[in-house]
């Protein structure tokens, strides 16, 4: 069988654009896992008024149920790699169940990122408990909090600028080797940028530390770091995030599609990769922004034109 359209991944992007395949009438199947992908994860933040949150987990259970309907529309495995069939219009994707290779016409990509974990004391005990990974999503629920964010690069920097406009104070560590003056901040705009962090009354930046430990009770309340030195300081938070560069799971279009320095897949304003009939949505793009509602809308964006390029 040669389906219409294979969507590899089920985060937000692969669930958006799998109902709409359904809606579509396409014949498809979702390679994933499982269901839901890092959306799912939620962090408690302790008397947080979480009535005011959007909960992007809510919105995307509502796609994941949809999609369990269509089980006979559901392989759960991981892709390993695609490949083109020479002089013809379609894909093979071989999986790591060691089922029969899939063909189709054409290919989503919304395979997401993995994180970096640091593998430190607390990380796994406390992560969902006052410690997690995306510190946007919730900055608006930080208002007069402190707050500890521990990164490496863009990401950390920008998470930091925003939670200072919303907590009380804030604590960007810089991992060692990580600058500001390399924060990839060097154009004009990025120069403001930078100087709006360093000029943040309630924002303190620590250069060349590591975390060595998470504290708490039922919730992380404490990140413990050491400078370069090696003298360590004990920093008080509400909330602690790591916000680490997360590495793209693109490896299976690696060779096929573009990808950017950072091995994020390359795509245009209508979610179209540099292959003929391969598309890409979700924060395995370039420039994704890792927030859920984005993921949804650019995996129907994906799936309104794959479904041209199949009809």
């Amino acid at each position: 069988m040669i389906y219409d359209l294979v969507i590899l991944g089920a985060g937000p992007a692969g669930l958006a654009a799998s109902v709409y395949a359904a809606r579509k009438n396409l014949e498809f199947v979702t390679v994933a896992v499982t269901l839901g992908g890092r959306a799912l994860q939620r962090v408690s933040i302790p008397d947080a008024p979480e009535h005011r949150a959007t909960r992007a987990d809510e919105l995307v259970e509502a796609f994941r149920h949809e999609l369990e309907y269509l089980h006979e529309h559901y392989r759960p495995t991981r892709a390993l790699e695609v490949q083109r069939v020479p002089e013809e219009p379609r894909y093979t994707i071989q999986t790591a169940d060691g089922g029969e290779p899939i063909h189709t016409r054409a290919v989503i990509v919304a395979t997401g990122t993995r994180v970096r974990r640091l593998a430190v004391p607390g990380e796994e005990e406390y992560l969902g408990r006052g410690l997690g990974y995306s510190t946007i999503s919730y900055s608006h629920l930080l208002s007069g909090r402190s707050v500890f964010i521990y990164g490496d690069g863009p990401q950390a920097a920008r998470a930091a600028l925003e939670a200072a406009r919303h907590a009380g104070s804030v604590t960007l560590a810089m991992q060692r080797g990580a600058e500001l003056e390399a924060l990839e901040l060097q154009d004009a705009a990025g120069r403001r940028y930078r100087d709006k962090l360093e000029q943040a009354g309630n924002l303190r930046i620590i250069y060349d530390c590591a975390v060595t430990a998470f504290e708490g009770d039922t919730h992380c309340r404490l990140a413990e770091i050491e400078h370069p030195e090696g003298g360590r300081e004990r920093i008080e938070a509400d909330a602690c995030f790591l916000e680490l560069r997360p590495e793209p799971n693109s490896e299976p279009v690696a060779g096929l599609a573009e990808l950017d320095p950072h091995r994020y897949i390359v795509v245009d304003h209508r979610n179209r990769c540099s292959a003929p009939g391969m598309f890409a949505a979700g924060d395995v793009t370039a420039g994704a922004g890792a927030q859920s509602l984005v993921a949804l809308g650019a995996g129907v964006s994906a799936l309104l034109s794959a479904y041209e390029y199949v009809i």
